[in-house]
């Protein structure tokens, strides 16, 4: 059992939590639907979302074939979701908030 004193950081803790998966959901859903606007083709070999202001991205999956994604000049703050895209060749990543 948690102590009292220590049960308002567990809810708070537990709302803040709540409150970043969900914009990080939405977040990912807004790259989803710029990408299917203006990506329908799954086949398509390059893809610009470069000035979009995205905050995350989504998963890459469905375009299996892309060789070169431009995610430039956004609000990333960590590239993740191109893992399994084999034949991505080039990532342009570059005015973004990535530190390592």
């Amino acid at each position: 059992t948690i102590p009292k004193k220590f049960q308002s950081y567990k809810n708070f803790a537990r709302v803040l939590f709540s409150h970043l998966t969900s914009m990080a959901s939405d977040a990912i859903a807004e790259c989803d639907r710029q990408l299917l606007k203006e990506y329908p083709d799954k086949g398509s070999k390059q893809i610009y979302l470069a000035n979009r202001g995205l905050n995350a991205l989504s998963s890459f999956t469905s375009y299996g074939s892309v060789e070169a994604l431009w995610v430039n000049s956004n609000r990333l703050q960590a590239i993740t979701g191109i893992d399994h895209n084999p034949t991505l060749q080039a990532l342009y990543a570059h005015n973004n908030r990535i530190y390592t």
